[in-house]
């Protein structure tokens, strides 16, 4: 009778979400259970009796809580396809096996995210909207300034990227993908608030343009296909970040030197500086391609000077805080909330194992 209604009750998408986030195919997890593949296909479409033994080796292979497989309603992972659930931007080589590790982890925080929600009386400002792009004329350039209009952001570089996306609404999560080869992630929760997966690790420079792309595909992208998305993203986080009546004035007389000098001006990398310098007509085609021929020669394809520092984004320990401080939660009962084992949650929240202080890094 307890393994009937242990099977009765067991999701099978959180198993699905579990597994690939671990980077195992069905094949492998059945073998690494010692039983037929085709079994376990079955148990993971809810057609085949689960045992509690077999129960307990799921849940020691796979590295989550025996209740994160028990979870219903609205507390389940959210299974996503970084394709159509989303915008995200990487590098076209990722295989298909990281990629489904990276979704459905990303499910899973999303999933601890909905239930952070469900027990604060949290007031997201609600800046972030998506835009119809034909009503300015597909004129990206001037939703980006009208952006920055609406957000009251003084004109020139923009101090702090992070804080200003925050403050409009958005939750941003720095966190480790598995692989150099994604570097951001958007998708909105349910139409309730807007979240970014940022790469821990990134430069600060590269981090505020991927925040910035991110920001456009949520404006740009959540309701309106575009098979020029890409661009799109990256035009509207140039005129965000570096808008034509600001910047035109830094365009003149351009060379690797003078990048660098701009580079820290802008917090922008040199490459995207001169990219906007090309787009805006300050330079030709021949002049970007010879500037970038002298990054290369350089080196400085590979690694730019003048260091600029990441930004800490507070969203989420603003979240973890309330339910210690507030809620009175203790850590451990903040994991067992969540469905998280220690490493996953410390993985979501930066913790310092030793000492539970959260580590910016």
């Amino acid at each position: 009778m307890q393994n009937k209604k242990i099977m009765k009750a067991i999701n099978c998408t959180q198993l699905e979400i579990a597994r690939k986030s671990r980077l195992l195919t069905q094949t492998q997890l059945a073998n690494k259970l010692e039983i037929d593949s085709r079994k376990y296909s079955k148990i993971e479409l809810g057609e085949h009796r689960i045992e509690q033994s077999l129960l307990d080796k799921i849940v020691d292979i796979l590295d989550y809580p025996l209740d994160f497989f028990l979870e219903e309603g609205n507390n389940i992972a959210l299974p996503i396809s970084l394709h159509e659930s989303g915008s995200f931007r990487k590098r076209q080589d990722i295989s298909k096996k990281v990629l489904f590790s990276v979704e459905s982890t990303i499910g899973i925080y999303l999933g601890c995210l909905k239930k952070l929600k469900s027990k604060l009386d949290l007031q997201f400002n609600k800046s972030i909207y998506p835009v119809n792009a034909e009503e300015f004329n597909n004129d990206i350039e001037n939703i980006a300034e009208q952006l920055r209009l609406q957000w009251s952001i003084p004109s020139g570089p923009i101090k702090n990227l992070t804080t200003v996306i925050e403050n409009a609404g958005c939750v941003i999560i720095k966190y480790d993908f598995g692989t150099e080869k994604i570097d951001g992630f958007s998708i909105w929760i349910q139409d309730i608030f807007p979240v970014i997966f940022i790469r821990h690790g990134l430069s600060g420079d590269r981090e505020r343009f991927t925040l910035a792309h991110e920001l456009g595909h949520l404006f740009l992208h959540t309701k309106r296909l575009s098979p020029n998305k890409e661009k799109e993203a990256n035009d509207f986080a140039s005129a965000f970040l570096m808008p034509y009546s600001d910047i035109k004035k830094d365009l003149n007389n351009l060379n690797i030197y003078k990048l660098q000098n701009l580079k820290e001006k802008w917090k922008v990398s040199m490459a995207a500086i001169a990219y906007r310098a090309k787009e805006l007509d300050f330079i030709s085609d021949s002049q970007y391609r010879y500037i970038f021929m002298e990054l290369s020669r350089c080196g400085y394809r590979k690694k730019e000077p003048i260091y600029i520092a990441p930004e800490v984004p507070l969203s989420l320990k603003e979240m973890k805080d309330a339910f210690i401080y507030e809620l009175e939660y203790s850590i451990d009962e903040l994991k067992k909330f969540l469905c998280l084992n220690e490493s996953d949650f410390n993985k979501l929240f930066l913790f310092n194992e030793k000492n539970n202080k959260v580590v910016y890094l």
